[in-house]
């Protein structure tokens, strides 16, 4: 079978790795453009072409695939030129064109992180568990020109309960992706379509920066989920004040959403001990275990950690937000 790959990040990369596993080599893989990182802000290479890199695949980095700009004209000129059966897609961040969704003798098949139609869109795992959902899984859709409208041609679920982080479901999601391609490839003729339900679609928003900000006057489990939804993506983060009364930045890496404590407000220190320190919130409390602060040394620390550093900073009364 000649086939391409389109992806960007690690969930695309263990998709792109199922690929390889099964014998299955792709023409050329299709990645975005190096993106600035870190401080130094120097271009760094997203994980799938770091993993076809590897096995020496021919990578290409269009900037845009639209054909009205010259960049993505000649690009999708690139492409179409090639043979191919299949393309699979699993995030690959660029809109791609009816021409090169019809192009493959069986079009262009993409692995979605959600169970269509819910949560269609750039961030299907972190909204479903920002929104409390308990279920999710992996979907391999027939792409048509629309945002994941194509139809259903298999699915796998898989719990999206706490404690595990974003980036965990997203890993178990990337899986699952992988067995359904495993399952579909071999006989691509035989695979059933099933449209999507319109009625029931909801979508994923990309994340933004107020996705990460921390409102204490919502439930301690809502706090919760979007704490774990965001880890590894970009990090929860509230402000405390220090011993002059200055805003530092409090990144939360770990918490629990228990049962209210006496007397705490949206955003109170309620009990600091080395088992955690508990903050009320609009209904519940929430328990924070590991935590950065943008002060000192920067490091990562438990409970007990930032006590022995900053006691006076989380003194029970004290304010979070």
């Amino acid at each position: 079978m000649q086939l391409a790959f389109a992806g960007t990040p690690e969930f695309a990369a263990i998709v792109l790795q199922g690929l390889l596993d099964g014998g299955y080599r792709p023409e050329f893989v299709l990645t975005q453009p190096d993106r600035p990182s870190g401080r130094g802000r120097k271009l760094m290479p997203g994980a799938v072409k770091l993993l076809a890199e590897q096995y020496g695949l021919e990578v290409m980095q269009p900037t845009t695939l639209r054909a009205s700009r010259a960049s993505g004209a000649a690009a999708l000129e690139e492409i179409c030129g090639r043979p191919l059966d299949l393309l699979v897609v699993a995030a690959y961040g660029l809109i791609l064109p009816a021409r090169l969704l019809d192009h493959p003798k069986h079009g262009a098949i993409n692995v979605h992180a959600s169970l269509l139609p819910r949560w269609r869109g750039a961030a299907p795992v972190e909204r479903a568990i920002m929104a409390g959902d308990t279920i999710s899984g992996a979907t391999l859709m027939q792409m048509d020109e629309g945002l994941d409208t194509g139809d259903i041609l298999s699915q796998a679920t898989c719990s999206i309960d706490s404690p595990r982080t974003g980036t965990q479901v997203a890993e178990e999601i990337a899986r699952l992706g992988c067995d359904l391609l495993a399952a579909a490839l071999p006989d691509l003729e035989a695979l059933q379509r099933m449209p999507q339900t319109e009625a029931l679609a909801t979508y994923a928003d990309k994340l933004s920066p107020d996705d990460a900000r921390i409102d204490w006057h919502r439930p301690a489990k809502q706090i919760h989920d979007q704490i774990r939804a965001v880890s590894g993506r970009m990090t929860a983060w509230t402000n405390i004040l220090d011993e002059q009364g200055n805003a530092v930045r409090l990144r939360i890496l770990d918490s629990e959403a228990i049962d209210a404590e006496s007397g705490g407000t949206g955003g109170q220190i309620v009990r600091a001990d080395r088992g955690g320190l508990i903050v009320g919130c609009g209904d519940g409390a929430l328990r924070i275990t590991s935590l950065q602060l943008a002060a000192g040394k920067g490091r990562i620390m438990d409970a007990a950690q930032a006590l022995n550093g900053y006691r006076a900073w989380f003194a029970v009364g004290s304010l979070l937000g």
